[in-house]
């Protein structure tokens, strides 16, 4: 992947995966999921090895925000259009990270 993450792909489950990184406490990993030209992406954080994260993305919104608003997952119809979901999607990854690694 051009952004800097090494990737695996599951084909049993046909999920990318997200190699995983340790900063601190805090494993950070994520899966892509691509069904029906539309991305699911859930972000994992362990802290000692405890799960603390995992849902996709659109949940928390529900969880914070409000239980009936909900994000859609967003939809690509080119290479170009996924180019441009991983580039924004990851560049919230780094800044979610960066967030959770000031909570400490």
């Amino acid at each position: 992947m051009e952004l800097g993450y090494e990737v695996d792909f599951d084909s049993k489950e046909k999920f990318f995966k997200i190699k995983e990184r340790q900063i601190k406490n805090y494993i950070f990993t994520a899966n892509i999921i691509l069904e029906n030209g539309t991305v699911d992406l859930v972000w994992i954080v362990r802290e000692n090895g405890n799960l603390i994260l995992g849902l996709p993305l659109g949940e928390y919104s529900r969880l914070m925000i409000n239980p009936d608003y909900r994000i859609k997952k967003p939809i690509f119809a080119t290479y170009e259009d996924l180019d441009e979901i991983f580039q924004i999607a990851f560049q919230l990854f780094e800044d979610f990270k960066k967030t959770i690694i000031a909570l400490e």
